[in-house]
C-alpha cells in the first residue's frame, strides 16, 4: 500500500524492527500527520492536492486530486475499515477503477492481503513470513490473462540480515495452472540502515543509491503505516528522519542523478513546505516541485 501510507525505520536497527512488529498501537497523535499536501510547479501552479481525514488518531479517509493543465481533474479516493486497533480493509476508487485490499494478521503482524478488482474473479496476492519478529520473505502472486489459461506472475523476497544491512534476495517468475514455473529472474540488493534511516542502496557491488537526512521527524514514521508495510525499511519515505540529498542510478552503469530537497519546519520540527530540485554536473539547481503540508 505504498500510495496511501508510508512508513518508517529499520534497525538500530533490526531490534527496533522487531518491538515495533509487536505492538499493536497504531494510533496517530494530532500534529505528526498532515491532513493535507498541496504540490505545486515551479511556476506556482497548483499540480496535486491530498487529503487525510483522521478521527481518533486513525486515518479513515484519504483523496487525491491531481489538476490537469488542461483544466480538468482527476481523483483517486481510500476508505479505510478497522477491527479495533488493525486495518482490516481498504477501498480504493480511482476514475471507472474499484478495487479492495483485505488484511489478515497474525500476533499482530500483517501476513496477508488480498486486492480485489471489481468484476475480476482472481485476486493479487501478497504474504508475509516471520523468524520471530523479523520479516523473512515477501511473496506477490499477481493473475495474469493468457489464451494459454490462467497464469500467475510471482515476485519472491527473501531478507537476511547482518549488522546493519539488509540482502534481499529476489526471484520473478510466471507460473501456470499446473504449477510449471518459466523465466525465472534472479537479482540480489543490499540496504544498509543507519540510524533508522535508509542510507545506500547497492546491487552487484555498485551503490544506486546513497541518502543523507536531516535530524527532524518524518510524518510518516507511523506504526500504522508499518503495519500495512512490513518492509517499509527499504523506502526512503519510510525512513525515521526525511531525505536531504539523493544520489541515484537505475543500474549498475547508469549515470548518476543528483537530488536535493530543502526543508521549512513548524514548531513541532515537522516539515511545513519541501523544495526539490534536480542537481546538474556543475551543481547548478533546478526546482522541480514545491510541497506544503497542513497538519
Amino acid at each position: 500500500m505504498k500510495k496511501l501510507l508510508a512508513s518508517l525505520l529499520a534497525v538500530t536497527a533490526l531490534v527496533s524492527c522487531s518491538k515495533s512488529g509487536d505492538d499493536n498501537n497504531t494510533y496517530i497523535a494530532e500534529g505528526t500527520f498532515p491532513k493535507k499536501i498541496v504540490a505545486k510547479s515551479p511556476s506556482g501552479r497548483v499540480e496535486h492536492e491530498t487529503n487525510y481525514t483522521i478521527q481518533g488518531g486513525k486515518i479513515l479517509y484519504f483523496e487525491a486530486i491531481e489538476y490537469e493543465v488542461t483544466g480538468g481533474t482527476r481523483r483517486t479516493q481510500q476508505t479505510l475499515t478497522y477491527n479495533g486497533e488493525l486495518p482490516q480493509k481498504t477501498t480504493h476508487v480511482s476514475g471507472r477503477e474499484k478495487y479492495t485490499e483485505e488484511y489478515q494478521y497474525e500476533g499482530g503482524k500483517l501476513t496477508k492481503t488480498t486486492q480485489t478488482y471489481e468484476g475480476n474473479t482472481r485476486s493479487t496476492i501478497t504474504t508475509y513470513t516471520y523468524e520471530g519478529s523479523q520479516l523473512r520473505k515477501k511473496v506477490i502472486e499477481e493473475p495474469l490473462s493468457s489464451n494459454e489459461g490462467p497464469k500467475t506472475r510471482v515476485t519472491e523476497d527473501e531478507f537476511n540480515y547482518a549488522g546493519n544491512q539488509i540482502t534481499v534476495n529476489t526471484n520473478t517468475y510466471i507460473r501456470d495452472a499446473q504449477g510449471v514455473k518459466t523465466g525465472n529472474e534472479l537479482s540480489s540488493k543490499v540496504y544498509t540502515i543507519e540510524n533508522e534511516n535508509l542510507i545506500k542502496v547497492e546491487k552487484s557491488g555498485v551503490v544506486l543509491k546513497e541518502y543523507t537526512y536531516d535530524d527532524k521527524p518524518n510524518a510518516n514514521a507511523q506504526k500504522l503505516i508499518q503495519k500495512l508495510n512490513p518492509d517499509y525499511f527499504l523506502d526512503i519515505s519510510f525512513s525515521k528522519n526525511n531525505v536531504l540529498t539523493e544520489k541515484v542510478r537505475h543500474t549498475p552503469n547508469g549515470s548518476q542523478n543528483v537530488y536535493r530537497n530543502a526543508y521549512t519546519y513548524n514548531e513541532k520540527g515537522y516539515v511545513k513546505e519541501k523544495k526539490r530540485y534536480t542537481q546538474d554536473d556543475n551543481g547548478a539547481e533546478t526546482l522541480n516541485y514545491t510541497q506544503e503540508y497542513t497538519y
